[in-house]
């Protein structure tokens, strides 16, 4: 019996702690307003992604796009926080280049708008794995490693 109880609180262990430390990220995430916008962003992108091979749904995943739009725009503005951990001399530098990345960002934003407007869903696909590729760059160079 001792066995089984070990077992079953093991095994609850196991099931719990990938949960909570995805929560714990996305408190961890949120506690900026950086990292609100990028959370708001991410969790838009995730539906945009499912969706934008239907053309059927252009007219809702254009509505998700515009919002993602928004929060760019806004991030643009904002400091990472990674910045903190750059030396004084060299964070203007840090700033500007990801400000530049961010306005990058959503100039591929308004291509995949452009793209799924005109009803290309396929140019929308390719364009959403561009993006991909270019998001996880910048979470790369800007954004802390998850722990």
């Amino acid at each position: 019996m001792t066995n089984y109880r070990c077992f079953l609180t093991a095994l609850a262990l196991i099931i719990c702690l990938p949960i909570a430390r995805a929560e714990h990220h996305e408190k961890e995430e949120e506690k900026t307003p950086l990292g609100e916008e990028m959370s708001a962003i991410n969790k838009a992108w995730r539906q945009i992604k499912k969706q934008a091979e239907d053309v059927s749904q252009n007219e809702e995943t254009l509505k998700l796009l515009d919002q993602v739009i928004e929060n760019c725009k806004t991030a643009v503005d904002m400091v990472p926080i990674l910045s903190e951990e750059v030396s004084e001399d060299k964070r203007p530098a840090f700033i500007e280049a990801y400000k530049k990345e961010m306005m990058k960002l959503d100039k591929q934003f308004e291509s995949l708008r452009s793209a799924l407007e005109a009803g290309e869903n396929g140019k929308a696909q390719e364009l959403i794995k561009k993006i991909d590729d270019f998001k996880k760059k910048g979470h790369k160079d800007y954004k802390p490693e998850d722990d």
